[in-house]
């Protein structure tokens, strides 16, 4: 018997050891663990919630800075575009002159047969018909000439 109890000491558990818990007065353990469990994840899932916010935050700023970054590449194309744009117009306007220079055109008038009129020469007409046919005799000289007579051929 002394060998069968000194086997059962080595094999038996402790009693804090045992399979069963123990009850003790309020709430089982079971459902404390349940809540610690639930509180534990709580910080848990609200730690990688706002980790999640921050990266989508993060994710907005590089994103809003490459997009800062294409419209001032863009604004520098402009640019370039604007100043070559105002130097063919300064070209323009220095070409323009040039060609409209009063002593060029009367020159070119003169090598087209054309000549200048006298002061008080032109005058502005009313829309009447006395008015159309003095024009028509103006136009056709003081000896009288036919329509088809005349320097280049008349309106």
């Amino acid at each position: 018997m002394a060998a069968r109890a000194q086997a059962r000491r080595q094999t038996a558990p402790a009693p804090w050891q045992l399979p069963y818990h123990r009850r003790v007065s309020g709430p089982s353990r079971a459902s404390q663990q349940q809540r610690r469990s639930a509180k534990a994840t709580r910080p848990a899932v609200a730690g990688r919630a706002l980790i999640g916010l921050i990266a989508l935050l993060v994710l907005g700023v590089v994103l809003l800075q490459v997009e800062v970054l294409r419209v001032n590449a863009q604004l520098g194309r402009e640019l370039a575009r604007r100043q070559s744009l105002s130097r063919a117009v300064v070209g323009l306007q220095a070409e323009d002159s040039a060609l409209s220079a009063p002593a060029r055109v009367a020159a070119e008038a003169q090598q087209l047969g054309m000549v200048p009129i006298g002061e008080g020469a032109a005058t502005f007409l009313d829309p009447s018909p006395s008015q159309l046919e003095a024009a028509i005799a103006r136009l056709r000289g003081p000896a009288g000439r036919s329509e088809g007579e005349g320097s280049g051929g008349g309106p």
